[in-house]
């Protein structure tokens, strides 16, 4: 049986290994394959998360800034993924700009959310109108179409015993 890639001459190792020297008494931790994992764009390294972290609280500062310069504009407030990456930021004391900043950026998304609730609500409410409005007029379609079926039927009728009442009178029909 061939040597997996890795363990081959020549070839770099599929993911990096923790191997105790030849002899060695000392027993690795389970968790030890855990700093050992290179970092990846799914799993940043610490480092690497510690300058998002650092990079997110700079755009949260520049943007309450802006913010608090434009008299605190709706338009200016994080939205989205930034507002979700900047509330979930883990600093123990923000400051009172700061807060103010993610709250009314909370408060803005409640808000965009309440508003996209009452609109799928109010969507409904014109479909179930429109659904019993169609209804109503169907049935009164159908019971115009039967109304004329009955009108037609009876004045075949009342012609039918007009003709027969002449031709027992003895008189022509036309």
């Amino acid at each position: 049986m061939a040597p997996p890639a890795g363990d081959r001459p020549g070839h770099p190792p599929d993911r990096p290994r923790l191997r105790e020297p030849p002899g060695s008494t000392r027993q690795l931790p389970p968790d030890a394959g855990a700093w050992a994992r290179p970092c990846t764009e799914r799993r940043p390294c610490t480092a690497e998360r510690g300058r998002s972290r650092e990079r997110v609280h700079r755009q949260l500062t520049e943007a309450a800034t802006a913010w608090q310069q434009l008299d605190r504009d709706g338009g200016a407030l994080h939205r989205g993924v930034r507002l979700t990456l900047a509330t979930g930021l883990d600093r123990p004391s923000p400051t009172d700009l700061e807060s103010a900043f993610l709250d009314a950026g909370v408060a803005a998304r409640a808000a965009e959310e309440a508003a996209v609730r009452r609109r799928a609500r109010l969507r409904r409410q014109a479909v179930a109108l429109l659904t019993v409005l169609l209804l109503v007029a169907t049935a009164t379609a159908v019971r115009a179409v039967r109304a004329r079926r009955i009108a037609d039927a009876q004045r075949d009728i009342a012609v039918s015993r007009e003709l027969w009442g002449r031709v027992r009178g003895g008189r022509r029909l036309c």
